[in-house]
């Protein structure tokens, strides 16, 4: 599995991607040693190889190839990113076994063009599924394609090609599409015998394309979206080239889909955060008769604009907050009724009667009457520089098209067309960043329905196995969006911008943007404030030299003192100038925290609470036997129920240890004898049961799940260990981006009459000892926090950390950590952590913690004050009038 470990992490795969790589991996390895990875092998015997490596792997067994080769599908959700994984197979199967000749088909044209781009390297492709290889020795490779195959191959010995690898991407119409009489030169009588042009001779080459292909020894073939090529000609036309291997990807496999290696799930994908979350957007009480049909499609357009006008503050100030320059340009999905009816929608959009005309010019209409010109443009959707911020379609859509920045959907077709919307949101789950970020508006795909929700979130929910809704407001609203605010972006300042002239760039302009506070600047050239300016500048410029600028370190004073003297400033000035600094100024260490090891994760003896087990009752048989045939039953449940009264313990203990050794945070090597013997203990308990065979049929997911939480809370979780250094410079405090509600004022942060759940949609100023001139809090109790600590005569200046100040390395897998509030008194440097009281012992926070822990017994050693780390819950920050930092430090853990 080292190979496998080294791709991965190389190509960063996300789990459900890595775990599809270890079961091709065992397999292929298997057929090797069975001298079965070659063409025209054994498919019965390499079918018993994997039939018994999935009864191993507690995986439901395949009932065949469904190709005269060996061919298997793996069941991926949308989103989770096939392609990516595709490259990973290759370069398994070429550093592996050597096989150096692939063939990736395509169902249609945009999946076709999406292909070759993702398999094009270039410094700027960031899709390029092999990037991250280098580290491997990943040699060079040459595409070739459905329409350059003559060009690129002539000229070379084809069948004994010395490249290292080749990746032919071929549209499947390549492969089957007969040509037409006059393309061919026949009589029309002849017509029907006209080949495809890739199984014709081809002067170039000596032989047609395909019997090259055929006569590969090595040729491994990839289809993406297989579940298309269950037709006869394009299954024949496969099947005609007798590869080593098929590997086919689907998030949609079909009731005749029987060679399933691996499924991974939308559901699965939707509870690990790998996609987008879908909702819907609704209003309360709402009566479609009460609106014309234009009325209603009206207001679900204006309600839309106000979505994607969020969507679009949301994503700029994320992206501000995090450095990014992606420039994530949401856009809003119409599905309209008929090329007639997406027309009027055109138009309208692009009126004034829409939002003031603001959408004119950035609308894109997509039928079948579209240009080829259009079609581009509407893969060039994810660009930067795209200017449509609409797009309207009428089944024009091919399968394969989705994109990371839709955020919107608008179905105005008729009610009844379920399967379009639910299409329609699977074309928008991929997210613009690879992960969920937090954010509602970042992290959800919103759905405006409101003459068919029920019927939405039912599929929904079916499909996808999450939902979330949004309230709209009432039912009929004299105008739109009245249930959901309309954000609006500010900038949040450190006193440091207002001492330097010219002002840095801030947060980026845009309509929705509140007007900034302006600072005004010093006149005179030799007043403290100027020097002050011309500190923090030359600071800015040593961090850039590799040095640390440090103002407690009474050389590299007096060395700024020097310079500003030469700049006709006088040492008072440049003393004041000093001392202004460290005011609005704390001095961080930029230290650098690497885990060194994997957190050791050891499982303690212990005896199994089986009370929950007990409680769990046998039901009617016929009943159960339909209760697990319609829940996609494990091999081990259907031969419970088709056994009946039979209960084999020894087959359950093997079954279940099989589900434990997948139990993520336990080491499974080490612990096994534990694990094992709890099993056992399970065993025991269900043998008292009343017919246990069919509570086990029934029940044995949920069983899993007791056991699982009883195992994680019975382990002990070795200290991660990190390896510090400091890095040269200084963390600078940047200015920040924020949203709002729309016409809320920045309130003053004593003031505490508002409702407390909307704490994250205001902002606050007020503070005297703050180092912004605005400041965010994610809970009220740090609000509250910060309005006793300020009373308090030891605090000198706190802030709110951000990204951009503080990413702190924490767990096992290099996830980043931003700590709450950053503090300096008279003694000592505070790094604070505010959590609800339920989540004070999470694995996560603890583990965050840790490494601020760690964090700042380093900074300690760097500093002229020391660090200290505290976390608190808001339940001890809400059952005090207020704190101080002596009662701060002694609460805090």
């Amino acid at each position: 599995m080292k190979l496998v470990d080294s791709i991965s992490k190389c190509l960063s795969l996300r789990k459900p991607q890595k775990v599809a790589l270890e079961h091709l991996s065992a397999v292929v390895e298997k057929f090797a040693e069975a001298n079965l990875l070659k063409k025209d092998a054994d498919i019965a015997e390499q079918l018993k190889i994997v039939q018994q490596y999935q009864q191993s792997a507690n995986l439901t067994p395949m009932s065949n190839f469904d190709h005269s080769f060996s061919s298997m599908t793996f069941d991926m959700a949308t989103g989770v990113g096939k392609t990516r994984l595709m490259g990973a197979f290759i370069a398994y199967l070429y550093k592996k076994f050597g096989l150096k000749n692939y063939l990736i088909v395509a169902p249609n044209t945009t999946i076709y063009e999406k292909l070759i781009a993702d398999f094009t390297s270039g410094f700027d492709n960031k899709k390029y599924v092999f990037r991250g290889l280098d580290p491997l020795g990943w040699p060079s490779h040459r595409i070739i394609t459905g329409d350059n195959y003559n060009s690129v191959a002539a000229g070379t010995d084809v069948l004994y090609d010395v490249t290292p690898i080749t990746v032919n991407i071929f549209n499947i119409a390549k492969l089957t599409e007969k040509q037409s009489a006059k393309e061919n030169h026949l009589d029309k009588s002849d017509a029907a015998a006209a080949l495809p042009r890739v199984r014709r001779i081809s002067e170039f080459l000596g032989d047609s394309y395909f019997n090259i292909l055929l006569k590969k020894e090595d040729l491994v073939v990839i289809m993406d979206e297989a579940h298309h090529y269950r037709a006869k000609a394009g299954y024949s036309a496969i099947d005609e080239l007798h590869p080593v291997l098929g590997l086919e990807l689907t998030a949609t496999p079909t009731n005749q889909t029987r060679n399933i290696l691996y499924s991974y799930d939308l559901p699965q994908a939707m509870h690990d955060g790998f996609v987008k979350v879908p909702a819907v957007a609704c209003r309360r009480n709402f009566n479609p008769a009460n609106f014309t049909p234009e009325e209603l499609e009206h207001l679900k357009l204006k309600e839309a604009d106000l979505i994607h006008s969020n969507k679009k503050v949301a994503l700029k100030d994320y992206e501000f907050n995090h450095g990014l320059k992606q420039n994530v340009k949401p856009f809003i999905f119409v599905i309209s009724k008929d090329i007639a009816h997406a027309k009027q929608i055109e138009e309208y959009t692009q009126s004034k009667d829409f939002c003031n005309g603001k959408y004119k010019d950035k609308v894109l209409r997509i039928d079948s009457s579209s240009s080829d010109e259009e079609i581009k443009k509407l893969l060039m959707l994810e660009h930067p520089l795209n200017p449509y911020e609409i797009v309207i379609h009428c089944n024009k859509l091919g399968e394969g098209w989705d994109v990371t920045n839709l955020y919107t959907i608008v179905p105005l077709r008729a009610a009844n067309e379920l399967h379009l919307i639910m299409q329609s949101i699977g074309r928008g789950l991929r997210l613009p960043y690879g992960k969920r970020v937090g954010d509602k508006d970042v992290d959800q795909v919103v759905v405006i329905s409101h003459d068919n929700f029920d019927k939405v979130i039912e599929e929904a929910k079916k499909k996808m196995g999450v939902l979330e809704t949004i309230d709209l407001g009432p039912g009929t609203p004299e105008e739109a969006g009245s249930g959901v605010p309309r954000k609006v972006q500010i900038t949040m300042k450190p006193k440091t911008e207002m001492l330097v002239a010219p002002v840095s760039a801030g947060a980026p302009a845009t309509e929705d943007s509140a007007p900034s506070i302006n600072v005004p600047q010093p006149s005179s050239v030799n007043t403290p404030e100027v020097a002050a300016g011309k500190i923090l500048t030359q600071m800015d410029e040593d961090a850039g030299k590799g040095l640390k600028p440090n103002l407690n370190n009474p050389v590299y004073v007096q060395t700024t003192k020097d310079s500003l003297a030469e700049q006709g400033v006088s040492e008072n000035v440049a003393e004041q100038g000093v001392e202004i600094v460290k005011h609005v100024t704390i001095d961080i260490p930029r230290i650098t925290l690497t885990p060194k090891f994997a957190v050791t994760c050891n499982l303690d003896e212990f005896t199994f609470d089986g009370s929950e087990i007990k409680k769990l009752q046998p039901i009617d048989n016929q009943l159960l036997i339909q209760t697990v045939l319609a829940q996609k039953p494990s091999r081990y449940i259907l031969k419970v129920v088709e056994n009946g009264d039979s209960f084999d313990a020894n087959d359950f203990v093997t079954h279940l240890m099989q589900e434990l050794s997948h139990v993520d945070g336990i080491d499974y090597d080490s612990s096994s004898k534990v694990v094992y013997d709890v099993a056992n203990q399970v065993k025991d308990i269900l043998l008292q049961c009343d017919r246990a065979w069919n509570i086990v049929a029934n029940y044995f997911n949920r069983i899993c799940e007791m056991v699982k939480r009883q195992l994680l809370a019975h382990r002990t979780v070795g200290n991660l260990e990190y390896e510090t250094r400091v890095e040269p410079g200084y963390v600078k405090l940047q200015i920040i981006s924020g949203t709002i509600n729309e016409g809320e004022k920045i309130r003053d942060f004593r003031d505490d009459k508002f409702v407390k759940s909307q704490i994250k949609s205001m902002a606050f100023n007020g503070f005297e000892k703050c180092l912004y001139d605005v400041q965010k809090f994610d809970s009220d109790p740090e609000r509250k926090l910060m309005v006793g600590l300020e009373s308090d005569e030891t605090l000198q200046k706190w802030f709110r950390a951000t990204q951009t100040t503080f990413r702190i390395p924490y767990g096992a897998d290099g996830s980043c950590y931003t700590p709450d509030i950053i503090m300096e008194t008279a003694n000592e440097k505070i790094m604070c952590e505010v959590k609800a009281a339920n989540k004070m012992k999470d694995e996560e926070v603890l583990q965050k913690a840790a490494a601020g822990k760690i964090w700042c017994e380093r900074a300690s050693t760097e500093d002229s004050k020391p660090w200290k780390y505290v976390l608190i819950s808001e339940e001890e920050i809400n059952q005090r009038l207020s704190l101080d930092i002596s009662g701060l430090l002694a609460l805090g853990t």
